[in-house]
Order: structure tokens, then C-alpha cells, then sequence
């Protein structure tokens, strides 16, 4: 007996040594990570994106909203492009992306957003949003470096900038310069990422309000064809695709011009400091349905484009296309993978056959 005592009294002590030692380094470890969730957190409240002084930014990821290459290249000659994944501020923390925008600061306006989207039969959903969410700037863009882009997504986090608002403008457009334009030129804020299809999910709907999704659209156009477009698209998601993930990305091509023929920005030339924003020719709206495998349904997919005009009236089939033709002529990258790149409408053509009497009887009251 007397021979074992010292191995057995050595082994305790060792053992608690060991155990000693790893509370210290959990410890540490917890203190450590501790006080770099403070330092960020406290960086956040106080309205600053990490790493902003020296032209670092904090990469963010939002490749889940696009079916095939994040971000495709557009077939233009826009610059000052950034990749944004569209977040929320709230108090104390960032919230998680609700979609993605390709925003445009040298024209402060994007050039598309990308969402996928699920939605629910007969629900009724949540009003629409009160306007002062288009009060909110994109705070990684307050400070951004023009000269020193990110080429990876960051995080927009869409909140207050208080009394910096207006030097957030060098960026992009702020609700201001808005003001006053619908009496001047006759536009409107129009969302890419429109409102009315993310009803179901308050936090993407309340994140469609930004002017970072947004770009002047004339009155008529926005209110009517427009409208009748986004109405039958909402229609098409929730008849067809019922709780099943449809890929919409939404944008802007080319610039309007003025009946003299110059190009048009809004505040061009005016003396009260507002920003010039781009006032775009075209927007666009491409939609996929992958299909499901598991209930043996097929792809289709479809793309629509037409002109924003100030005397716009209905919308029409002629400005709808297959999404292959769509992506040819106006993208470097394909603007969705396969299956969706060469499918068909499928059980959705009837709709756009017979168009007028389909938007009468699914978009009441928005034709003129």
C-alpha cells in the first residue's frame, strides 16, 4: 500500500492542476470574446461601421437571395457600384439581410435588388410601412471611400445618421432630395424591391424603405403600369408557388431625357444643395421558379422591361420575355443559373395570352 500512495496523491494534484488551468484559459477565452462583442456593439450604437477610417470594410454575405453567381454584371457603364447586403440597425444590434441591392453612389441610385421570396396563400399580411423609414440612410455608405471601393458585399445597416444625414448624401440620395420633385419633374420613389410582395414579412417590408431601393419613377409609370406589373407578379408567386422560394431581381437601365433631349437627373442645376439623381430610362424585373423536384413541378421563368415615361399608360405583354433573351442582351453574367435561365412560362403563359382581361381581374382598380 505504502507504494502506491504517492502515484495516487501525485495524480490528484495533477488533475487538479489541469483543471485549474483550464478554467483560467475559458476564462480568458470568455473575457476575450466578451470584450470584442462590446467594442463592436459599442461601435454600432454609436453609428460607425468597423473599419471605416482606414477604408476597411466588414464583409457581409448575401448570395442566398440570387439562383446562380451573386451580383451579375449588368451590361453598362454605371460606376461607383457596391454591393450591399441590405440590413437593418436596430437598438444595440444589426439585423440579419433582408435582400440584396447593386447600388450605384456615383448615380445614387441602384441598379437592381435581388430578393427570393415565399408566400403564404390567404394570408393577410402587414400594412404598408409608415413613410418615415425613407428618413433612414445606408451608414456603410455614410463614409465610404469613392476611390477605394469594396469589390465584396458589405452590410448596409439602414438606420438614423441624426444630424450627419445630409453629409451622407455624398453617396447616396437622401429623402430630401426627393422633395419637391413630384411637383418639378412629376417622379416618385420607386421601389425595385417592391413593398407590396414583401407584406408577409414585416422586416423585409419594413427593409424595402430605403432610397438605396429606390430611384426616381414618374408618377404615371410607377402608379400604373408599373403597379400592374408588380400586382401580377404578386399574383403569380402566390397562385402557382405557394410556400415555395421565387427569385425576383428588380432594376434600373440607361438614363430618361428631357424633351430637349439631355440626359435627366433630378436637382440638375438647382441651388439648394440637393443631390443630382439619376432619373433612369428603363426598369426591369426578372422572376424564377427553379422548380421542385420532391413534387415534380417545373421551372418557369419570365422578364419584364419597359420604358419610364411621364405620360405613361397600361402595362403590356410586348414588354414581357423569356429571361434567356432578357439576359443575352442586357447582361455580362447570366442573370440566373440553370434551370431558370432556358425555361419556359410554362403554366403561367395563359396569363400573359390573354393579359388585359387577366390584370382587370387580378389588379382591380389599377388600370387607367
Amino acid at each position: 500500500m505504502s507504494h502506491y500512495q504517492p502515484v495516487q496523491t501525485t495524480k490528484r494534484i495533477s488533475m487538479e492542476n489541469w483543471l485549474t488551468a483550464a478554467i483560467v484559459i475559458v476564462s480568458i477565452i470568455f473575457l476575450a470574446r466578451s470584450d470584442i462583442k462590446l467594442h463592436l456593439e459599442d461601435k454600432h450604437l454609436q453609428g460607425q461601421a468597423v473599419g471605416h477610417s482606414q477604408g476597411v470594410y466588414s464583409e457581409d454575405s448575401c448570395d442566398e437571395f440570387f439562383f446562380g453567381m451573386p451580383f451579375p454584371k449588368i451590361k453598362s457603364d454605371q460606376t461607383g457600384l457596391v454591393k450591399l447586403c441590405q440590413t437593418q440597425q436596430h437598438d444595440g444590434y444589426v439585423g440579419p439581410a433582408v435582400y440584396a441591392t447593386l447600388f450605384s453612389i456615383t448615380d445614387r441610385i441602384p441598379v437592381y435588388s435581388a430578393d427570393v421570396i415565399t408566400l403564404y396563400p390567404n394570408s393577410t399580411g402587414y400594412m404598408r410601412p409608415d413613410e418615415k423609414y425613407w428618413n433612414r440612410v445606408a451608414l456603410e455608405l455614410c463614409n465610404i471611400d469613392p476611390s477605394n471601393l469594396p469589390s465584396f458585399p458589405i452590410s448596409s445597416r439602414l438606420g438614423s445618421a441624426g444630424s450627419d444625414t445630409v453629409a451622407c448624401g455624398a453617396n447616396q440620395a437622401i429623402n430630401r432630395d426627393y422633395k419637391g420633385n413630384w411637383e418639378a419633374l412629376g417622379v416618385d420613389r420607386g421601389h425595385l424591391n417592391p413593398n407590396a410582395i414583401n407584406f408577409q414579412d414585416q422586416e423585409s417590408q419594413v427593409g424595402t424603405f430605403t432610397l438605396t431601393n429606390a430611384a426616381p419613377q414618374f408618377s404615371a409609370f410607377n402608379q400604373i403600369a408599373w403597379e400592374q406589373y408588380e400586382c401580377v407578379t404578386k399574383y403569380i408567386v402566390m397562385k402557382y408557388t405557394p410556400l415555395q422560394r421565387v427569385y425576383v431581381v428588380t432594376g434600373t437601365m440607361g438614363q430618361a431625357k428631357d424633351p430637349a433631349g439631355n440626359l435627366l437627373w433630378m436637382n440638375d442645376g438647382t441651388l439648394d444643395k440637393k443631390n443630382r439623381v439619376k432619373v433612369p430610362e428603363y426598369y426591369w424585373k426578372a422572376v424564377c421558379y427553379p422548380g421542385n423536384p420532391w413534387d415534380s413541378t417545373s421551372p418557369w421563368a419570365y422578364a419584364i422591361i419597359d420604358k419610364n415615361i411621364k405620360d405613361a399608360g397600361n402595362s403590356s405583354p410586348d414588354n414581357i420575355m423569356p429571361v434567356e433573351k432578357f439576359s443575352s442582351m442586357y447582361f455580362e453574367d447570366d442573370v440566373f443559373a440553370e434551370p431558370c435561365l432556358s425555361a419556359t412560362m410554362g403554366p403561367i403563359q395563359n396569363l400573359f395570352d390573354d393579359w388585359t382581361n387577366h390584370v382587370n381581374s387580378i389588379c382591380h382598380g389599377r388600370r387607367r
